[in-house]
């Protein structure tokens, strides 16, 4: 779903809808870090958030150089449900799924900036961002096909592949 698609934007609103975007995926892998106990998954959604706040920091300059005078408000609607306003508690395979989900709307919403985009360093920029958020989904999917093989992955420190290996060599 992205509202770029559906909506003409200004460059105003689109920057807070991506600015939005990249504070609610910051909090959607704060909460996973939080809810997991192994280790690499752990690492991974933290430097993931650390990501989206490069991200966030990277949009608010352009917003700042863009619009100095107007004061950043961002908008009430966003690319995917906000991870605060679901019902109930997620487990790590829907929290990693609602996150996969928001990364491929966000690589969206960026590519059709891209394509928009009057200024080449508005399009580089809008271009690597939904670059980057393509490599997010990957390195999500990667980490939910384990969860769905062996879904106790998550709730050990370590984990080991060893248990389930069968012997080929001599």
């Amino acid at each position: 779903m992205t509202m770029a698609n559906n909506v003409q934007l200004t460059p105003l609103e689109a920057l807070g809808i991506a600015i939005k975007a990249e504070i609610e995926a910051a909090e959607t892998y704060e909460r996973l870090t939080n809810l997991v106990k192994n280790r690499t998954l752990k690492e991974k959604a933290h430097f993931l958030r650390g990501e989206e706040l490069k991200h966030r920091a990277l949009l608010e300059e352009a917003y700042a150089r863009q619009f100095p005078d107007v004061e950043l408000v961002l908008p009430a609607q966003s690319l995917v449900p906000r991870v605060k306003e679901l019902e109930g508690e997620l487990n790590a395979s829907e929290l990693l799924a609602l996150a996969m989900e928001a990364e491929q709307a966000s690589e969206s919403f960026y590519a059709d900036l891209a394509r928009r985009s009057q200024s080449n360093s508005a399009r580089a920029m809008f271009q690597h961002l939904s670059r980057m958020e393509n490599s997010h989904f990957h390195l999500l999917q990667v980490e939910h096909d384990l969860l769905t093989q062996f879904p106790d992955y998550y709730n050990v420190e370590e984990f080991h592949f060893g248990d389930e290996l069968i012997h080929l060599g001599p």
